[in-house]
């Protein structure tokens, strides 16, 4: 079977946690501070840029190494994700 992109991003694809309902600023020192949640979300400026064009319309493939700590079950929509046992992220 043919497959026909546009654009081909080799890249890192990374976890990112957004957090929400932190302080505007650091306090003082070195403390933990509690804040009300985090999302997971994409990162990896890799992923972020195929995922930009694939918005723009562009048909759009990704060729990434993703650690196994890093969820990388969690990634939907790709259907040839691929597990290699032995690597590690970072």
């Amino acid at each position: 079977m043919a497959r026909d992109f546009a654009l081909l991003v080799v890249g890192d694809a990374n976890p990112d946690v957004v957090l929400s309902g932190a302080p505007r600023g650091p306090a003082y020192g070195q403390r933990e501070q509690l804040v009300s949640g985090g999302d997971p979300v994409l990162g990896g400026s890799g992923a972020i840029t195929a995922c930009g064009a694939a918005r723009l319309g562009l048909r759009t493939a990704f060729a990434g190494h993703m650690g196994v700590r890093t969820g990388a079950a969690s990634l939907r929509g790709h259907d040839e994700l691929r597990r290699l046992e032995g690597l590690t992220a970072g």
